[in-house]
């Protein structure tokens, strides 16, 4: 097992390279790839997969498992093989971190021990990663403590996984996360933005796709979030497209203005 991951990340770090090589900023590849330049190596298509809740396996030749739930909340208990797990806050529906294996690196985005912001930037098999402090509540985290966004950048794309967000964001966090492709966001409410206040937010960031997450379910029927049905109902100004619970993303392929993607969730095997 250790010598097949072992193939693995060797064989992503030369792709890299070579997908990398001569493409200077993630704002000049992005502008080459849009003029339609030659010289530009084509990106690896990033796939994301929708476990419920907050959690997302996301692969770029690696894997990332991004805010794992606990087996106790319903969905049924996250098992797979991942090389990285990042955890926006410390509660028991975001940091199963057993969830990606023992030979997964965990990125914690807030101490265990303090409570305190985990200022994260690592670089992973081509991927840049880091994270921008921020609030569990609208309180300064005085009722929830506090949360990280997770940003995870290609050569291309940046993604950006909210977590448990309970604010808009002001003029600084906004310019810490920078210009977001796709954006993983809390609408159940209660303990994190209400729906309208989520619509705010994707309206303030414009990514080119915005995936709602953290509502109430049917695997999930906690009675203080709002349904997914509570934030599709408002009169949202860009079109809602449903998807399965795996999409992929490729660079020159986004939307040219938002769309809001309504995606499935994948039931873990066990």
């Amino acid at each position: 097992m250790k010598n097949k991951r072992f193939l693995r990340l060797i064989g992503a770090a030369l792709a890299v390279m070579v997908l990398f090589c001569g493409c200077g900023t993630r704002e000049e590849a992005k502008e080459k790839l849009e003029q339609g330049q030659e010289e530009l190596q084509p990106e690896p298509p990033l796939t994301l997969t929708y476990l419920g809740q907050a959690a997302f396996e996301l692969n770029y030749m690696v894997k990332i498992l991004m805010d794992p739930y606990s087996p106790s909340l319903g969905y049924g208990t996250i098992a797979t093989e991942a090389d990285l797990v990042t955890v926006s806050h410390n509660h028991f529906d975001h940091d199963y971190v057993e969830g990606g294996g023992p030979n997964a690196v965990t990125l914690y985005g807030v101490d265990r021990d303090s409570g305190d912001w985990n200022r994260i930037v690592h670089h992973f098999a081509g991927l840049n990663i880091y994270t921008v402090g921020t609030y569990h509540d609208d309180r300064e985290g005085a009722w929830l403590g506090k949360n990280s966004i997770f940003v995870v950048e290609t050569a291309i794309l940046r993604l950006a996984h909210l977590g448990d967000l309970g604010h808009l964001l002001g003029e600084e966090e906004k310019e810490l996360l920078g210009s977001i492709d796709i954006l993983l966001i809390p609408v159940g409410g209660h303990y994190t933005l209400p729906p309208d206040k989520a619509l705010q937010l994707i309206e303030e960031l414009a990514p080119a796709v915005a995936i709602p997450m953290h509502y109430r379910s049917e695997h999930f029927p906690e009675r203080n979030l709002g349904t997914l049905a509570d934030f599709l109902n408002l009169e949202l100004p860009f079109p809602v497209i449903h998807q399965g619970h795996t999409v992929q993303f490729e660079a020159g392929t986004l939307p040219q203005s938002t769309e809001i993607w309504v995606m499935s969730y994948r039931q873990p095997e066990r």
